[in-house]
């Protein structure tokens, strides 16, 4: 899946297609994540020394990508096919669509009512990456406060599962 990074320095980076980790893969990085965990501290970088050959050099990761390496392993550990897509990347509304498990019709209809910033090129819609999450978080919540509100009707009204 490539994606554009839009008007941000005119730069265009195509990230690769989600990597799907084979069952070795996905024991690996079971063990590494449990390994991780006991060695990560919150806000400290991590210093890793390969055992590649006979200069092993040392590589300090940035605290703040520790926790990013974290989920990736986690989620190949369950088999799950990993991309990493920037913040500010641009997506087709297919893209879109996809990552939030809706069609792209529906997709467009909410990009029209204005319910999700999108801007156009040429004919054809792009949407933040960050502007979808956003998106989808406040779609999550509403859903919440939804499901919320019927409980508390269920349980007002006795009505028991």
């Amino acid at each position: 899946m490539g994606f554009s990074t839009g008007p941000r320095k005119g730069l265009v980076m195509a990230l690769l297609d989600a990597v799907a980790p084979t069952p070795k893969d996905s024991e690996m990085a079971r063990k590494t994540t449990h390994q991780l965990s006991r060695l990560a501290q919150p806000g400290k970088s991590l210093k890793v020394v390969p055992q590649n050959g006979s200069d092993a050099e040392t590589l300090e990761i940035p605290a703040s990508a520790v926790p990013v390496i974290q989920a990736v392993l986690k989620a190949m550990a369950q088999g799950d096919a990993v991309a990493v897509v920037p913040t500010h990347a641009e997506l087709t509304t297919q893209q879109a669509a996809d990552l939030l498990g809706v069609s792209r019709p529906f997709l467009i209809k909410v990009l029209k009512e204005g319910r999700l910033p999108h801007r156009k090129v040429g004919m054809h819609r792009r949407i933040m990456f960050k502007d979808l999450l956003e998106y989808k978080r406040s779609m999550q919540e509403r859903r919440r406060e939804t499901l919320d509100k019927l409980v508390a009707e269920s349980e007002d009204l006795g009505v028991g599962y």
